[in-house]
C-alpha cells in the first residue's frame, strides 16, 4: 500500500479518536452519536473528488477539525427525531428538515446525516464578522453569510457520495446566499472568505479587506462597481425578505440616544407578549378552550389533524414567545445598555444610499443577475492574465463548477437566459486559450463545429474533467454528441449545422480525448 493512502488513514483514525471523545461528554442519544461519526466519515471519503471538483477550497484537515470544533463547541442537545412521531409532525408542517435554538444551542433533526450537518453549520453565527457601525448592513451579510457558510460546509454531503457529483437544485436552503457566497469565494478567494466567516482577525474589517483584495486583482473600473453591486444585492435580498425594514431603515441607521425611552418601548412590547403566553396557558391546560382554538383554526383554513397536533404547536409558539422575552432581557441587561451607550457615539458607516436601494424597482432576482454579469467581466480579466497549463486548467475546473451553480432553485447559472449570453462568450473564451495552452484538443477541424462540441464540456459531471471524452455521429440536422467518462456516457447534445453536413469531416463513433 502506497505510503500517502497509509498516512491517510491513520489520520482518518485520529480525527474518528477525537470526535469520539468529544462525544463521550455530550449527553447525545447513541442515534445521535452515530450519525455524527457517520458525517465525518462521509466528509472525509467525499474530500477528494469535492476537491477535484471546487478546486479553491479549504484543506481536508482543516474541514475535519472546523466540524469536531462545532460539535464540541456549538451543540449542546441534539435530539434525533423519529419518523411518524408527534415532533415529526410538526416539523413536517413547518417544512423544515431540523429545528435549532442558538441561544441554547440546541438542535432538533431528523435521522439524516445531510440534515444534521446542516442543522449543526445553522447553529454557528458569529455575531463578529461584521462591525457594528455598518448598521442594517451587517444585518444582510450577517444572514447571506450564515447561510452561505452552512450551504458551503455541507456540500460535502449534499452533492457528493463518495462516486459521482450532483447538484440537486431543490435542495438548497438559501440559493441566492449559496450564489454570493460562492461569487465571493471564486472573485476574491477562499482564504479571504474563511477569514472573514472565522473572524480570525478581529482587528481587520472584512469589509474593506474585500475591496482591497478586488482593487489587487482587478482594475479599477471593474473592482469598485462590482464591490457596490455585491452590497446591492445583498441589501436587496435583505429587503424583499424583511419588507418591513424598510420602513424601519431611519430608525435602522441611528441607535436609540435616549435609552429611558428605549426600556419603555422594550417593556410595552414585552408586556403584549406575556399577556399572550398567559393566554396560550389558557388554552394548553384546558381541553374545551383547545377544541374551541382547533374549530377557528381549522376554519381560517389551516391544516390539522386533531388537538394534539393543536397543543404541539401551541407549546411551540410559546416557546417562541419565551424566546423574545429572553432576548428582551438581555436587551436590558445593565451591561448591554452600556454597550448600546457607546455604540450610539460610534460613526455609522453608509457605503451607499440604502434608502434608494431599498424603493428601487428593481427585484433581488434581477440584482443578483447583474452581480452575475459583474462577476463574469471581472472574471474575464483575470482568465486574461493567467497564463501556464496549471493555472488555465484550475479556470476550466472553476468555471465549470461556477455554471452548475443554481441561481433559484429551478434553475441553474448556465441556463439562465439573462445570462446564457455572458456566459456562452466566456466559454468560448476559456476554451481558445485551453486550446493555445495545448491543455485541450480541438475534435474538429471547423471552427464552429470543435467549439460547438468543446463548450459543453462546462455543462458536464464528470468528477475528473480530464477523464472526458466524445464520440460523434451524423443526424439529418447536423451531428450528435455523445459525452463519456471512460466507458459510461454522461450526456449527449445535437448540435444543428445548417449547411451540407457531408461537406466537413466527421469522425463518425470513434472516442476523441478531449484533454490532451
Amino acid at each position: 500500500m502506497p505510503k500517502e493512502k497509509i498516512f491517510s488513514k491513520l489520520k482518518y483514525k485520529d480525527y474518528n479518536n477525537l470526535l469520539e471523545q468529544v462525544l463521550e461528554k455530550k449527553d447525545f442519544s447513541s442515534t445521535g452519536k452515530n450519525l455524527i461519526l457517520s458525517v465525518l466519515y462521509k466528509m472525509e471519503t467525499n474530500y477528494n473528488d469535492y476537491r477535484t471538483v471546487k478546486r479553491d477550497i479549504t484543506a481536508k484537515e482543516e474541514i475535519l477539525t472546523d466540524f469536531i470544533n462545532l460539535v464540541r463547541d456549538y451543540c449542546n442537545s441534539l435530539i434525533v427525531i423519529k419518523p411518524e412521531s408527534k415532533r415529526s409532525s410538526l416539523l413536517s408542517n413547518t417544512e423544515s428538515k431540523y429545528i435549532a435554538n442558538l441561544d441554547k444551542k440546541e438542535l432538533e433533526v431528523f435521522p439524516n446525516e445531510k440534515y444534521i450537518l446542516e442543522g449543526l453549520y445553522s447553529l454557528y453565527n458569529n455575531n463578529a464578522m461584521v462591525n457594528d457601525k455598518y448598521g442594517i448592513l451587517k444585518d444582510a451579510i450577517m444572514e447571506i453569510f450564515v447561510h452561505g457558510n452552512s450551504s458551503n460546509n455541507i456540500e460535502l454531503l449534499r452533492d457528493f457520495n463518495g462516486f459521482a457529483w450532483y447538484v440537486a437544485k431543490n435542495e438548497f436552503e438559501d440559493a441566492y446566499a449559496n450564489l454570493i457566497f460562492q461569487d465571493i469565494r471564486i472573485i476574491a478567494g477562499n482564504d479571504l472568505l474563511k477569514a472573514w466567516v472565522y473572524n480570525k482577525d478581529s482587528d481587520k474589517d472584512y469589509i474593506e479587506e474585500l475591496k482591497k483584495e478586488l482593487n489587487r486583482r482587478y482594475d479599477k473600473e471593474i473592482a469598485e462597481p462590482l464591490f457596490n453591486q455585491i452590497i446591492i444585492t445583498i441589501l436587496k435580498i435583505y429587503f424583499e425578505r424583511h419588507p418591513e425594514t424598510k420602513k424601519e431603515l431611519k430608525a435602522k441607521e441611528e441607535e436609540p440616544q435616549d435609552i429611558r425611552r428605549y426600556i419603555e418601548e422594550i417593556s410595552k412590547d414585552k408586556k403584549k407578549i406575556l399577556k399572550k403566553v398567559e393566554n396560550l396557558d389558557r388554552i394548553i391546560n384546558d381541553s374545551e378552550k383547545l377544541e374551541e382554538e382547533l374549530v377557528a383554526r381549522k376554519e381560517a383554513g389551516e391544516s390539522l389533524k386533531d388537538k394534539l397536533q393543536l397543543k404541539e404547536l401551541l407549546i411551540a409558539e410559546r416557546q417562541n414567545c419565551m424566546n423574545k422575552i429572553m432576548a428582551y432581557n438581555k436587551n436590558i441587561d445593565p451591561r448591554q445598555l452600556l454597550k448600546k451607550t457607546k455604540k450610539s457615539t460610534t460613526t455609522k458607516v453608509q457605503l451607499l444610499d440604502y434608502q434608494e436601494i431599498a424603493e428601487s424597482r428593481t427585484t433581488a432576482l434581477e440584482e443578483l443577475v447583474n452581480l452575475q454579469k459583474m462577476f463574469l467581466k471581472g472574471y474575464k480579466i483575470l482568465a486574461e492574465k493567467l497564463v501556464g497549463k496549471k493555472d488555465v486548467l484550475e479556470l476550466l475546473y472553476e468555471f465549470r463548477y461556477y455554471n452548475l451553480i443554481p441561481i433559484t432553485s429551478e434553475e441553474l447559472l448556465k441556463d439562465n437566459e439573462d445570462l446564457k449570453e455572458d456566459i456562452e462568450n466566456m466559454r468560448v473564451f476559456l476554451i481558445d486559450k485551453a486550446i493555445e495552452e495545448k491543455i485541450i484538443n480541438s475534435v474538429n477541424s471547423n471552427k464552429y463545429i470543435n467549439n460547438e462540441i468543446l463548450k459543453n464540456i462546462f455543462s458536464l459531471r464528470i468528477i475528473n474533467l480530464e477523464n472526458a471524452e466524445v464520440n460523434v455521429q451524423k443526424i439529418p440536422e447536423g451531428i450528435r454528441v455523445n459525452y463519456l467518462d471512460g466507458d459510461v456516457e454522461e450526456t449527449s447534445k445535437d448540435i444543428i449545422i445548417s449547411k451540407d453536413i457531408g461537406k466537413y469531416k466527421i469522425k463518425e463513433k470513434k472516442k476523441i480525448k478531449i484533454f490532451s
